[in-house]
């Protein structure tokens, strides 16, 4: 992800963290409080119960984990509930100012098996490895070609026999020549910043752009690290279709996770961060 799409998220992140993950009315504001973030919090515990309801019906893995990680975990809505599934849970997120905001949640809550951080930090592969990754809503977000080599990161930190849940948008419902003008629109600051208002994000907001990802350019990343089985759900956002992949990374995967075997005791913590810039 280049500079300024990564600064756009470290903005929205440090104004409107909540509306960041969901896009609602109800979420706007750096602050969330009351009815509005009982019903935010909710409906993470809901789309984490739908995601691990896949895995075990698809994969028949139970929902116990030594070591889990979600990759885009915004402020914590699904990862929080997650704490309560696994041993050691990782939050990872490209803006810092996400991370911060969701472990402040987590202290409020009381989780102390949960951390937050930065791609380059809990997509270490030479930490142990995870037994499961998931990630839901989120590639949609991130450019074609970004979020395919941060797959390859994620299957690479997948130890062997652990299981990936991963929610790809494939099909984009505007005319290709709509798609790409919206694109290049958005890259005038002055057009972005009206697009912004219309749509209600604020004249100097940041808004999230949407990619679909061809299939064919999943498979062959899926089978470089031996996966050969897939069990899917399809999902369909106002039109934007697409698709929840779950599979077990087989033991004899090409590629081992790190470079090397990890035993199962070894805990090495991804880098925390502080408040001056990091997260915790």
């Amino acid at each position: 992800m280049n500079a300024s799409q990564r600064g756009a998220w470290e903005r929205l992140g440090q104004e409107n963290p909540y509306y960041g993950v969901l896009t609602s009315a109800l979420y706007r504001g750096r602050v969330l409080a009351g009815e509005s973030r009982e019903q935010f919090f909710s409906s993470g515990e809901n789309d984490l119960r739908v995601m691990l309801g896949l895995v075990e019906r698809h994969l028949r893995k139970q929902r116990r984990f030594h070591r889990a990680l979600e990759f885009g975990c915004g402020v914590g809505r699904m990862t929080l509930p997650l704490a309560a599934y696994a041993d050691r849970v990782v939050g990872v997120d490209v803006s810092a100012a996400m991370c911060a905001e969701g472990a402040r949640n987590r202290d409020a809550a009381g989780i102390k098996n949960l951390v937050f951080t930065l791609p380059e930090h809990g997509l270490d592969t030479d930490l142990p490895p995870y037994d499961l990754i998931y990630s839901y809503n989120v590639f949609q977000h991130i450019p074609v070609a970004e979020g395919l080599r941060y797959l390859e990161r994620l299957l690479d930190c997948l130890k062997p026999g652990g299981v990936a849940a991963l929610h790809f948008t494939c099909v984009d419902p505007r005319p290709a020549w709509q798609a790409r003008g919206t694109r290049l629109l958005r890259r005038i600051p002055l057009v972005r910043n009206v697009m912004n208002w219309i749509n209600g994000e604020g004249f100097s907001g940041s808004a999230m752009q949407m990619y679909a990802y061809p299939f064919e350019q999943i498979m062959p990343r899926l089978q470089a690290h031996g996966v050969r089985e897939l069990a899917c759900d399809l999902s369909d956002h106002d039109g934007w279709r697409g698709i929840v992949l779950c599979f077990v990374k087989p033991l004899y995967s090409p590629r081992v996770a790190g470079g090397l075997q990890v035993e199962e005791g070894e805990e090495q913590q991804p880098q925390q961060q502080t408040d001056a810039g990091r997260s915790e």
